[in-house]
């Protein structure tokens, strides 16, 4: 979850030097995985808690601590976002 965001924002940096754009890239590489992996397993009747778990896992960690960090790295003025 980290390593992506990272990986996207030196990639996007060869490309673009907006930072409301750069920060828009790391903000959506580093959201939790899409809940249409839930939709897909309930409909196929699959195991939904298989599904569940790693998106609870990505959810509570970017609550937690990605979005508290990001808050931070923006206010102090690390990140170059607007």
């Amino acid at each position: 979850m980290v390593l992506t965001p990272l990986a996207s924002y030196f990639l996007a940096l060869c490309f673009t030097s907006d930072p409301v754009l750069l920060g828009t890239i790391v903000i959506v590489m580093a959201t939790p995985c899409a809940i249409n992996a839930l939709i897909t397993e309930r409909l196929y009747d699959l195991n939904v808690n298989l599904a569940m778990a790693p998106f609870i896992t990505t959810q509570l960690l970017y609550i937690l601590i990605l979005y508290p960090a990001f808050y931070l790295l923006v206010s102090w003025g690390y990140l170059p976002f607007k």
